[in-house]
């Protein structure tokens, strides 16, 4: 199964970097004029009409970037040659890789391995998204919203408190934090930490949330240390909160920790 989730979680990665590329050009909560440009190549994005929307797509298909790498490697060109995107597409379909390959190993269920895998891969979708246009979507998180809230429908032994005080913890802390410091949060972070409070529900989105602001609050300082920023400069936070969401997924003590205290 090591073998079959690596492989797998390679046409994932793969994929999730087609799709990056592709639907901010079609999306209706997209691009305001500061989100004209990539990022990486400066170049302009320009909304496309419905006309050239299935041959718009077709055209992204590049191919995958471990074998352009590959191909970079036997052409004798440096690390620091290579394209920015190329990088991060090849980062994505190796962390991609290695995650499914995980997933797919210690999975209990086929169900469970499923969930874990869709999971992951709208995590990663969403961290990219973050990182290249500045861009956490509505039509990717209110989707999940209403998915998130459907399979804990379809779970046994669901506490909906426990779902609603997560998104509700989640909601409301990041917004307060997006009111006190406007600019340093976006909407969609907002967003965003209110669906992982869903999905893990309280109090382990605690963890997932903790571990998010704590990787955000490291590369901040970082930053400032090595004088890449100020007190001003805005980050991507989505691809954070990912880290925190996708540590809890592999890594909880939360429950441990609950049972434990319990006892006493």
């Amino acid at each position: 199964m090591t073998a079959l989730g690596l492989g797998v979680g390679w046409l994932v990665g793969y994929w999730i970097s087609v799709i990056v590329d592709f639907l901010p050009r079609y999306s209706s909560s997209g691009l305001s004029q500061r989100h004209i440009r990539n990022p990486f190549s400066g170049e302009p994005i320009k909304k496309q009409g419905r006309n050239n929307r299935v041959n718009g797509f077709f055209q992204r298909f590049t191919m995958p970037a471990i074998i352009q790498f590959a191909q970079a490697l036997a052409a004798r060109k440096s690390w620091s040659g290579l394209p920015s995107v190329l990088k991060l597409n090849l980062a994505v379909e190796v962390v991609t890789a290695i995650l499914f390959a995980i997933i797919w190993t210690q999975a209990l269920s086929t169900t469970l391995l499923a969930m874990q895998s869709l999971l992951c891969a709208f995590l990663i979708l969403v961290a990219m998204m973050d990182l290249r246009y500045r861009l956490v979507l509505n039509i990717l998180i209110f989707p999940a919203m209403v998915l998130a809230l459907l399979m804990r429908a379809l779970t046994p032994g669901t506490s909906w408190l426990a779902v609603l005080l997560g998104g509700l913890f989640g909601f409301a802390i990041f917004a307060l934090v997006a009111m006190l410091r406007p600019g340093q949060l976006g909407g969609g972070d907002v967003k965003l930490a209110t669906l992982i409070g869903l999905v893990f529900a309280f109090p382990d989105a605690l963890w997932a949330l903790l571990i998010g602001v704590l990787a955000g609050g490291v590369a901040s300082v970082w930053m400032l240390a090595s004088g890449r920023g100020n007190a001003q400069t805005q980050i991507a936070y989505a691809p954070f909160l990912v880290f925190g969401a996708l540590v809890a997924l592999f890594f909880n003590p939360v429950p441990l920790l609950m049972y434990r205290f319990q006892g006493f």
